[in-house]
C-alpha cells in the first residue's frame, strides 16, 4: 500500500494494518490517495479525499460545555444512598 498527497509519495506499508502517520503537515489543501498492489503487480488506485490544514490561530479554542442533568438542583437524599450522576458534554 502506497499513501500519496497529490504526486508525491508519502510512504507505504507492506502488510495490515494500512495505515500511515504524516507527521508535521504544513497548512494548505492537499488531495490524498493510497494505491493498492497485488502480488502479480496489479494495482488500484483509492478515489481521492481532499483535506485543508489550517494554521491554528492562538485564543481561539472554545472551552468544552459541560451540564449536569441528573440530580437536579435542590434534591435530597436519605444518607446512605447511591447517587446516579448524568451529564452531557459537547466540545464545539
Amino acid at each position: 500500500m502506497e499513501f500519496y498527497s497529490g504526486d508525491t509519495k508519502l510512504g507505504s506499508k507492506s502488510a495490515a494494518p494500512f495505515t500511515f502517520q504524516w507527521n508535521n503537515v504544513g497548512e494548505g489543501t492537499y488531495s490524498l490517495t493510497a494505491i493498492a498492489t497485488d502480488n502479480e503487480k496489479g494495482n488500484t488506485v483509492s478515489s481521492a479525499v481532499s483535506v485543508t490544514v489550517t494554521a491554528e490561530i492562538a485564543g481561539t479554542n472554545i472551552p468544552p460545555v459541560v451540564s449536569i442533568s441528573s440530580p437536579t438542583k435542590g434534591n435530597e437524599y436519605d444518607n446512605p444512598t447511591n447517587i446516579d450522576i448524568a451529564v452531557s458534554a459537547s466540545d464545539p
